[in-house]
């Protein structure tokens, strides 16, 4: 039955209609699920660098020490 449907000119081109969305719908989720990795590694990069500049910062024992170095890096009026 599905032969004698394919067979038939409607069939041929419903048939193509199908594969040429299902190629661009795969097109699209491939690119989708690359984007989704390409994000995810940024992401671990960030974090990278975050924390390597939280682990660079110099512990500070007494308040007077911590706002001093928070003056120098103008982080703090």
């Amino acid at each position: 039955m599905i032969w004698t449907f394919l067979m038939t000119k409607l069939g041929r081109i419903l048939s193509s209609i199908l594969f040429v969305v299902s190629a661009i719908a795969a097109i699209f989720l491939a690119g989708k699920r690359d984007e989704k990795k390409a994000r995810q590694i940024e992401d671990l990069r960030d974090y990278k660098e975050t924390k390597e500049k939280i682990d660079e910062t110099p512990v500070t024992r007494t308040r007077d020490a911590a706002a001093q170095r928070l003056r120098d890096n103008d982080q703090i009026r």
